[in-house]
């Protein structure tokens, strides 16, 4: 597997340097977003925005939440929550 860190991290600082506001967040909220190219197992996002559904599992502040990634595919294991 080929990592994209570099398109990643050009990604990462656009994103970073945009100007909008922050949507209007709640946990439990499902959203796309973007979660980058990521070290070892961690689970990466697709497409060129690097991005894949998300829930929202805690609001830390108006731009800081605690989301897990989502995904289609079954995985078996005490660390995984099936939903």
């Amino acid at each position: 597997m080929i990592k994209r860190f570099l398109e990643w991290i050009r990604l990462k600082e656009k994103l970073h340097n945009s100007r909008a506001v922050p949507p209007l967040v709640r946990e439990r909220d499902l959203w796309w977003i973007s979660f980058g190219e990521n070290v070892g197992s961690e689970m990466n996002g697709k497409s060129n925005l690097f991005s894949r559904p998300g829930i929202v599992l805690k609001k830390l502040s108006r731009e800081f939440y605690l989301v897990a990634p989502t995904t289609s595919q079954k995985k078996e294991g005490t660390w995984y929550v099936q939903i």
